[in-house]
C-alpha cells in the first residue's frame, strides 16, 4: 500500500513539474496536450491495482470448484432441501397455532411461545406428536384446560400448556 501511494505521489509531482516546464503557447499550445497526457498516465497508475486484480482472476483455476460440484451427490442436495423444507413447515405450523390462539383465545403472539414435536413417516408426511405452549403476561389467566382440549382435538395430538 505504501508503495502504491508513493507511486501515485511521484507520478503526480513529476507530472506537475513537466507541465510547469512546458511553454505556454497561443490557445494552450503544447501545454494542453502535455496536461492531458500526464492526466492519462496518472489515471493508469491509479487503476493499476484493478488491472493486476483482473490479471490475477484469469489465473484462478476453476476446475477444482467445478469438479467438486460435478462430483457432489444428488442425495446430499435433496437431503438439505428436505431438512430446510421441514424446518419451514414447522415454523409455519407454529405461526398457525399462534394465530389460532389469538383468534380463539385472544392471546397475543408476545404472550405465548409455541413448540412442537413432530415426526415424518415414510411417505414424507409430517405428523404432530405434541404441542407445547408457554403462556406469559395476561395470558396466564386463560383457561389452560380449554386451550389444551381445543388444540388436541384440532391437531389430534397431545397438547401441554405451561404458565410463567
Amino acid at each position: 500500500m505504501k508503495q502504491y501511494v508513493f507511486t501515485v505521489m511521484a507520478v503526480s509531482v513529476i507530472g506537475a513539474i513537466i507541465t510547469m516546464l512546458v511553454p505556454q503557447g497561443e490557445r494552450g499550445g503544447l501545454s494542453s496536450h502535455v496536461r492531458l497526457s500526464v492526466g492519462l498516465v496518472l489515471i493508469l497508475v491509479c487503476l493499476s491495482p484493478f488491472i493486476n486484480l483482473v490479471k490475477g482472476l484469469r489465473e484462478i483455476d476453476l476446475s477444482d470448484i467445478i469438479g467438486g460440484y460435478e462430483e457432489s451427490n444428488k442425495d446430499d442436495y435433496e437431503s438439505i432441501f428436505r431438512e430446510s423444507y421441514s424446518a419451514a413447515e414447522i415454523e409455519n405450523l407454529k405461526s398457525g397455532i399462534k394465530s389460532i390462539l389469538k383468534e380463539k383465545f385472544e392471546i397475543s403472539e408476545d404472550e405465548c411461545r409455541v413448540s412442537v414435536i413432530s415426526e415424518q413417516n415414510e411417505d414424507g408426511q409430517r405428523r404432530l406428536r405434541r404441542i407445547f405452549i408457554n403462556l406469559y403476561g395476561r395470558a396466564i389467566l386463560k383457561n389452560t384446560d380449554e386451550i389444551e382440549e381445543y388444540l388436541s382435538s384440532l391437531f389430534g395430538c397431545e397438547t401441554v400448556t405451561a404458565v410463567g
